[in-house]
């Protein structure tokens, strides 16, 4: 595939993912050659999915077409330490946050990518990977070299409390991570430089002004007669060849011809750099993602207009509750109270005591949530209506009083 073609394919996955239509934006992203940053698009879309292995195999093929890109190092850092593999984490957020050659933060937005890479995220990370290996006296050291190196331009206030914690704050606290919708996105100027431009034009024919002009074809003899001029004639040269043997055409036999040619090799180039290797070809019926379409509310769907919102709804809100590393679903309804989530959230994990919940806001950040205001801002947050009309989901992270 030819660099111009690589970049249509490109555009065109995009627009799909913009639309929800994953499941074509992964086909055609899977048809491009193998770069950084196709490999980190099809991640994300396995993360939507849910299918955070496949995930982490693409992030995998991302680094090692760039070794140096620490968005994909700390992306897969961040799919490990929810997988529980926090001693692969540590190595990639270390990784990561050697690629930062000591700078607070990377802008990926020339690269295509809108996003910004902080070093005191990584190192926040890497310090709950350290104390989930029960290695508490690494991971405050951690939180308090991010503390030195968070940038002015963000509120970091999560830092200081992952402090306080100390060896509970993998408990309470989650790491950060690129969002589901930055993707690595093509140059805008190059895609409209790709179109096909017509330089010669359409021929027009020109009506003839004078009556001289008037004549047809394209003999020089017309021509001149034409314009009232005799032709002069001229004699034709000729060759005569005596005892000269016809020419003979040999034709090669199909096989033999692309022999000869097997040496011959394509001059397009991949974007960035990057070698095209040959791609493995998957033995199945059914793609992957659209295997977990029923167990992810219908998220790939052949349609265009396929959105989150478009899951099909059960009457209930399904809050995802981690507590303890682990993860656990419960089911209220949209109108339920503060009281009854709480609850069943400790029914659910056979808690006795007092507990509190929080919430993730816009910008990342954790929010206390302690009465009813609180979980109707979080619902607000999440897109979910009392109604049920909207999302009806909601994620929330427990720890003990």
């Amino acid at each position: 595939m030819s660099f111009k073609d690589q970049l249509i394919a490109w555009d065109a996955a995009t627009k799909a993912f913009d639309k929800g239509d994953y499941l074509t934006a992964l086909k055609k992203y899977e048809s491009i050659a193998d770069t950084s940053k196709i490999h980190f698009n099809i991640a994300t879309l396995y993360l939507i999915a849910k299918k955070v292995d496949m995930a982490i195999d693409a992030l995998t093929r991302s680094v090692a077409c760039d070794p140096y890109l620490a968005v994909s190092l700390f992306q897969r850092g961040t799919c490990f330490y929810n997988q529980g593999l926090f001693r692969d984490a540590v190595q990639d957020f270390t990784a990561a946050y050697s690629n930062m050659r000591g700078n607070q933060d990377i802008d990926y937005t020339q690269l295509g990518l809108g996003f910004k890479l902080y070093a005191a995220h990584i190192l926040f990370n890497r310090g709950l990977a350290y104390v989930g290996l029960q290695q508490t006296d690494k991971g405050i050291a951690d939180f308090n070299e991010a503390l030195r190196n968070r940038s002015a331009d963000r509120d970091f206030d999560i830092l200081d409390e992952a402090v306080s914690l100390g060896a509970d704050a993998h408990r309470v606290l989650s790491p950060f991570y690129v969002p589901a919708n930055a993707i690595y996105r093509p140059d805008e100027n190059k895609v409209k430089n790709s179109d096909k431009v017509d330089y010669l034009g359409s021929s027009k024919v020109v009506a003839a002004s004078e009556n001289s002009d008037g004549f047809v074809g394209f003999s020089g003899r017309q021509q001149a007669a034409t314009l009232g001029r005799t032709p002069t004639a001229r004699p034709i040269a000729r060759t005569v060849t005596e005892n000269v043997p016809p020419s003979r055409t040999v034709t090669l036999p199909r096989q033999a011809s692309l022999a000869r040619g097997a040496t011959m090799r394509s001059d397009s180039v991949p974007p960035s750099g990057a070698i095209s290797m040959p791609r493995p070809t998957r033995q199945m019926t059914t793609h992957p993602l659209a295997e977990s379409s029923a167990q992810n509310g219908g998220i790939f769907r052949t349609q265009t207009s396929t959105s989150f919102s478009d899951a099909p709804k059960t009457g209930m809100l399904k809050v995802k509750c981690h507590f303890n590393e682990g993860i656990k679903i419960i089911q209220i309804a949209f109108d339920a109270t503060y009281e009854e989530m709480v609850g069943k959230i400790k029914a659910k994990h056979e808690i006795t005591g007092a507990i509190k919940l929080k919430y993730r806001d816009n910008d990342g950040e954790f929010v206390l949530m302690t009465d009813q205001d609180d979980l109707d801002t979080a619902m607000e947050v999440s897109g979910v209506y009392p109604d049920g009309q909207g999302s009806d989901r909601l994620e929330v992270w427990c720890a003990l009083r």
